[in-house]
């Protein structure tokens, strides 16, 4: 059965909001934190570099943690863990 992405975008079940939610989040948060993993990388490549300011490089690394890990990361993990992990569920 084929579906269209207008049957797909407009849906009202929940199992499949949750998965439009999961795979459209994580893509764009792990843009936004790779975004950000290469503003550092470009800072560090050449000594003495004004790409960005010293401040502004620090918010730029802390900004690249707490989105990889709280909005890229977790929410894969938790779904790993309800959906993948079924048989250990008993133990938490």
């Amino acid at each position: 059965m084929a579906l269209s992405y207008g049957i797909i975008l407009t849906t009202v079940d929940h199992k499949k909001i949750a998965i439009l939610y999961l795979v459209a989040g994580d893509f764009f948060f792990f843009l936004v934190g790779g975004i950000e993993a290469m503003f550092i990388r470009i800072q560090l490549a050449i000594p003495e570099s004004d790409f960005v300011s010293a401040g502004v490089y620090n918010e730029i690394m802390t900004m690249h943690g707490t989105t990889m890990i709280f909005l890229a990361a977790m929410p894969l993990f938790i779904c790993i863990n309800e959906c993948g992990c079924t048989n250990s569920n008993w133990c938490t």
